[in-house]
C-alpha cells in the first residue's frame, strides 16, 4: 500500500486528494480481492477538526486498486501562518493477499493561511498635564492643602483594520491607565 506525495501547498479552505495504491514489488497497479482498510493518522502543526477535516481509515474497494484520502481545509479566519500538515499511512488489512505491507508510507502538505493580522493605529494624540498651558486643573486639594496631583488627560484617535470582513465584529479595544489622585 502506497500513499501519493503529490500535493505541496494548499490555500486554506480548499481540499487536497491524496491517492492511496495497492501495487506489487515491480510497482504495478494491483487490483483488491476484497476490501482493503487503511489506518491514517496526522501530525504537524495543523490539527485535524481545527485546521481541516481528515478521516481515520480509508478502504480500497474490492476489485480496485485504489481510493483518494480527501483532505479539506478550514477557512478559520485568524491570521495564524503556514501550518505543516504530516499524514501517515499504516496497518492494512484486507485485500485477499498473502501478504500486504505499507511502502511509501508518509505524505504531507502545507496549509497556507488566507488571513490578515489585524492593524492598530493611534493618531492626533494630545496630552494635557495640570500646570501646562491649556492643561486641566483637576481641583481635588482641600481648602488650605496644597494640590499635589497631576491630572493628566489623553485625547486621540485608534482606528482598528481588519481586513476580513467575517471577523471585524469579534474584537474588542481596552485602554487603562493610571487612577488615584
Amino acid at each position: 500500500v502506497f500513499i501519493t506525495d503529490n500535493v505541496n501547498d494548499v490555500s486554506e479552505g480548499d481540499s487536497a486528494s491524496f491517492p492511496i495504491s495497492l501495487k506489487d514489488s515491480n510497482g504495478n497497479p494491483v487490483n483488491a480481492i476484497t476490501d482493503v482498510v487503511v489506518d491514517v493518522t496526522y501530525s504537524g502543526v495543523a490539527a485535524n477538526g481545527v485546521d481541516f477535516t481528515g478521516v481515520t481509515q480509508v478502504t480500497i474497494p474490492a476489485n480496485t486498486s485504489s481510493v483518494d484520502l480527501d483532505i479539506t481545509t478550514i477557512d478559520d479566519f485568524i491570521a495564524e501562518g503556514s501550518e505543516l500538515l504530516n499524514i501517515a499511512i499504516s496497518n492494512p488489512v484486507g485485500g485477499g493477499f498473502e501478504a500486504i505491507v505499507v511502502g511509501q508510507a508518509t505524505a504531507d502538505m502545507v496549509i497556507i493561511d488566507n488571513d490578515t493580522v489585524p492593524t492598530i493605529s493611534i493618531t492626533s494624540t494630545t496630552v494635557s498635564e495640570e500646570g501646562l498651558t491649556g492643561g486641566v486643573a483637576d481641583n481635588n486639594a482641600l481648602a488650605g492643602f496644597a494640590d499635589t496631583t497631576n491630572l493628566t488627560t489623553q485625547t486621540g484617535t485608534i482606528t482598528v483594520v481588519d481586513p476580513d470582513p467575517m471577523s471585524a465584529s469579534n474584537f474588542s479595544v481596552t485602554l487603562n491607565g493610571p487612577t488615584g489622585n
